[in-house]
């Protein structure tokens, strides 16, 4: 059944992270048959589906880290993970943290089979020492075409972003080193943008923008719009800026190439402003405001993934109350009438042996995708500077037949 919304879940354990890293580098990669088979799969209660609903388990993907709802990308059979933590961390994470994964997963759920990508995160030499080279639990992933994907995101002050391409089996690094300068209340200010702190929207050409950053050691937001530019695979700085600065924004990608930017933080608070960039143009304008203020960013889980011609629909996570916006009428409703192409789940029954475990979507040939976060931790130790988790992330791969 089609579903209104598809709403993101929260980690239910151990997971907020004020900051956390993406890291980076020329994409090393191991590929190996993966998966453990049930040769006995489980049913309700007789190992077999019973015709309404509850699943049969067929595959088992073990991970060494656990991960967040934002860490998962589901796209036809491919299953991505970026990020993940071998801990919980102690001690600070702005500028990353030994606990983080420095590991990018591919899961190819038709041949199953498993890749890895080795990659580096980058602190910004500005904001201090790089205290380690992985990904964190804020780390996002974002389609940008049939096999390639943008990761971003983690620990505060990381510079480094990544693109994967699957067709050519690489994941390539893109440091971030626009600074942009302000002027506001006779002060000036000079900034290195950090994407972790910006909502980001994909392009019709294959490039993408970030949308608003902090400045560092105020806590005050910047207009800034940074720009990837797909042919000079480069960062630079837009005409454009938005109409109020702040960071924590969201962006949404909108049917007609633009991008739609909601909410975010000033410096004094959660804003309401929403404002339409168009990428072609390189031009903003204003629109109506959000109905409340929000500031949770992309690498909060905020977005849903309804859209259509008219519009896109927005979930503030505070509250997880959904409202839909109408581009010809310019206004925000409540509720969500644009319906889910995917699958929310909610039709299904597991099996008591994988109550824990959360629905991540549905694969191109019918595969039903759940992930478990792991288990208890374990004694502090100094070489992770965190607690290890005993039992880390399994993907479980169901079926209905």
């Amino acid at each position: 059944m089609n579903t209104v919304l598809k709403l993101k879940h929260c980690l239910f354990l151990f997971a907020v992270l004020l900051m956390i890293g993406c890291g980076g580098g020329g994409g090393d990669s191991t590929t190996d048959d993966a998966g453990t088979d049930d040769s006995n799969p489980v049913g309700s209660s007789n190992g077999e589906s019973d015709g309404d609903g509850t699943l049969v388990h067929v595959k088992t993907y073990e991970l060494p880290c656990r991960y967040d709802d934002g860490n998962y990308l589901l796209d036809g059979d491919k299953l991505i993970l970026a990020g993940g933590q071998t801990g919980s961390p102690a001690g600070e994470m702005h500028l990353g943290h030994l606990a983080f994964s420095d590991k990018i997963y591919v899961i190819d759920l038709t041949n199953e089979t498993q890749t890895s990508y080795t990659i580096s995160a980058l602190a910004d030499p500005d904001a201090g020492a790089t205290v380690a080279e992985g990904l964190g639990n804020d780390a996002i992933i974002k389609k940008l075409s049939d096999g390639t994907y943008l990761i971003y995101g983690g620990f505060q002050y990381n510079v480094n972003t990544f693109i994967l391409d699957l067709d050519e089996s690489s994941v390539q690094t893109y440091q971030v080193d626009t600074v942009f300068s302000y002027i506001d209340d006779s002060t000036h200010y000079s900034n290195t943008f950090h994407p972790n702190l910006a909502g980001c929207a994909a392009f019709d050409d294959g490039g993408f923008a970030f949308f608003g950053l902090a400045i560092t050691g105020c806590g005050r937001g910047a207009p800034g719009i940074l720009r990837f530019n797909p042919d000079t695979l480069s960062y630079y700085a837009a005409d454009a800026e938005l109409s109020l600065g702040r960071y924590n924004t969201d962006a949404y990608d909108l049917n007609d190439g633009s991008a739609l930017i909601v909410g975010g933080w000033d410096g004094t608070g959660a804003q309401r402003r929403a404002e339409i960039y168009d990428p072609v143009t390189d031009t903003i304008k204003r629109v109506a405001d959000f109905p409340s203020p929000i500031s949770s960013g992309q690498h909060g889980w905020s977005s849903v993934e309804n859209v259509n011609d008219d519009g896109v629909c927005v979930e503030d996570i505070s509250t997880f109350e959904i409202y839909q916006y109408s581009i010809s009428d310019d206004t925000w409703s409540e509720g969500c009438a644009i319906e889910d192409s995917g699958d929310s789940g909610d039709d299904y029954v597991l099996p008591d042996d994988y109550s824990n475990s959360y629905f991540i979507g549905k694969t191109s040939d019918g595969k039903l995708i759940y992930s478990d976060y792991g288990g208890d931790l374990d004694s502090f130790s100094s070489d992770c500077n965190c607690y290890p988790y005993i039992d880390t992330a399994k993907i479980y791969v169901f079926t209905t037949e």
